[in-house]
């Protein structure tokens, strides 16, 4: 159409709405950078995180999953046609490939020397299971060498022990081996009370320096003693001048978890042989690792999750190849 004077109208309302569009892009694209920028903060500096009303344990504990988040931030840029938001979500990107694209690629296969690999397995009985033999007959039916249960509590009857003629009993923790048991002590490690055990295992490999661990329970609003006795397993372990350690249990910490990192340092953790991450916790729908089994002096051959009945954890199995 045209005005009177020849000249031609446009259509109302059709700037505004193009301005409008592009203002709605423009919000996008710095709201999808300002979380990629942020994301990747939380990743590279997890560590840093002032321990206040559980942040950080919340943070580290889900630091997998942050993951999630990287797909929407690309598509949230894609949408607002923001190249620099689209670049910035790189930066989480490769931040979280570099942190977790090691732990999920299963490991190379590593051959041992005959008769000197060692199947070790670790499993939290709970305390409310009312039948641990059945879940120890589970557990037997891979034949582990080594076996490591958490909330030992209700009692197990003798056949279901037989397999495995060396056992070490410390409170409600267990130590189950078909090898010889050198030496054990309890280990109280910060606290009042007995939830870990050391033990040293005459094994076809040479001796094998082996630590049990039951943390205590990690509170949002009060995980110290839980720090005080991984922190203390660390300081014990970092004295210990045996050239093959197991150190396996339940550490009520996932692998990520900054009380972790002094132990991560020293040890090396399984990983899964089928890739992912191998989350043990909760039973019917796993979302974290809190059990794990970390050595020195070994190749692990993989970690295998194993689904037992009457626990709220899975169990995890390992072969180790002596070095």
């Amino acid at each position: 159409m045209r005005e009177r004077d020849g000249t031609e109208r446009k259509p109302h309302g059709t700037m505004p709405r193009l301005k409008q569009g592009a203002d709605r892009r423009r919000i996008r694209g710095r709201l999808a950078g300002s979380a990629a920028v942020l994301l990747s903060l939380v990743l590279l500096g997890h560590e840093l995180i002032p321990d206040v009303l559980g942040a950080r344990l919340a943070i580290d504990s889900a630091l997998p999953w942050l993951g999630l988040a990287i797909p929407l931030l690309l598509l949230l840029a894609a949408v607002a046609r923001a190249k620099t938001a689209a670049a910035l979500v790189l930066v989480p990107t490769l931040s979280w490939l570099v942190m977790f694209g090691g732990a999920i690629i299963p490991p190379p296969p590593a051959a041992a020397p005959p008769g000197t690999a060692l199947t070790v397995a670790t499993q939290n009985l709970a305390a409310g299971n009312p039948d641990p033999g059945k879940t120890l007959r589970e557990l037997s039916r891979r034949s582990p060498d080594i076996l490591a249960l958490e909330e030992v509590v209700n009692p197990i009857d003798s056949a279901g022990l037989s397999e495995w003629p060396y056992q070490v009993r410390v409170g409600t923790v267990m130590l189950l081996s078909k090898y010889p048991v050198i030496d054990s002590e309890p280990l109280t490690l910060g606290l009042g009370w007995k939830r870990a055990l050391h033990a040293t295992l005459d094994s076809p490999a040479g001796p094998v320096s082996v630590y049990v661990i039951h943390a205590d329970s990690a509170r949002l609003t009060d995980h110290t003693p839980r720090n005080t006795m991984i922190e203390d397993l660390t300081r014990l372990i970092s004295h210990d001048a045996a050239p093959r350690i197991v150190a396996l249990g339940d550490f009520n910490a996932a692998s990520y978890d900054t009380t972790m990192a002094g132990l991560n340092s020293l040890l090396t953790e399984a990983k899964p042989n089928s890739g992912g991450f191998g989350f043990t916790w909760p039973r019917e729908f796993p979302l974290i690792r809190l059990d794990h089994i970390l050595t020195r002096g070994f190749h692990d051959t993989g970690l295998a999750v194993q689904d037992t009945t009457g626990s709220d954890h899975l169990a995890l199995h390992s072969t180790l190849n002596a070095r």
